[in-house]
């Protein structure tokens, strides 16, 4: 009778760390999956974004002055954006507390452009709107893109001047261009490699949950 307290508690031990194993395993290969998905690269995006206020995700009033979608291009790690503006009582507009740079201004609409170092996150935003004499302020806001859903406008291309012709040339080429391929499928790689030991183990626990339950309807 000990025994068979001893052996069900043993069962259920093991089958709660399997589950456990399991939750921990996917989580380790999701979370990271969701922060690198949306990843863009060297390219033109037509990117969706939204003004929202500085405390919440909650939609800010000065939403409605920002023509959408924006236009972002991604070059070496450094990202551009440019968006317009549709009020001309906006004044200024700082992004990560620096001015932005006016492109162009027509009637109402002004496009500026600015850089950041990712959008995957919103980003911290200052607008100074002066309405009239009595009406002069600054207000906090975030811009949340929608990094997931960007659209490629125009892909990256690699202009590279034509060198003269020496004898270490060719091999250079060729040696930077199989860099560039080792760097294309790193990644895929390291995703194989990752969902093959996720296999692994998620076959290993239900083995030692199967081959324990085997062993106690034998006893």
């Amino acid at each position: 009778m000990i025994i068979n307290y001893i052996e069900e508690g043993i069962f259920l031990l093991v089958k709660k760390f399997s589950a456990l194993l399991l939750s921990v395993i996917v989580f380790l290969v999701i979370t990271p999956a969701l922060h690198t998905s949306a990843a863009l690269t060297d390219g033109t995006y037509s990117v969706s974004y939204s003004v929202i206020k500085p405390d919440s995700g909650s939609a800010s009033m000065a939403d409605g002055y920002f023509a959408k979608p924006a236009k972002v291009k991604v070059e070496g790690g450094k990202i551009t954006v440019q968006l317009t503006t549709t009020s001309s009582m906006i004044k200024d507009f700082q992004v990560e507390s620096k001015n932005v740079s006016v492109l162009s201004t027509s009637g109402e609409n002004e496009t500026v452009q600015f850089t950041v170092n990712s959008i995957s996150q919103p980003v911290n935003a200052k607008i100074h709107v002066v309405a009239d004499a009595s009406y002069d302020h600054w207000y906090s806001i975030r811009l949340s893109f929608d990094e997931a859903n960007a659209k490629l406008i125009e892909a990256a291309t690699n202009n590279q001047e034509t060198a003269p012709a020496s004898s270490g040339g060719e091999e250079d080429n060729n040696t930077s261009g199989q860099n560039q391929e080792q760097e294309v499928v790193a990644n895929p790689e390291t995703g194989d490699n990752v969902q093959l030991y996720v296999l692994l183990a998620i076959g290993a626990a239900l083995f030692i949950l199967f081959t324990y339950q085997k062993q106690m309807k034998r006893g």
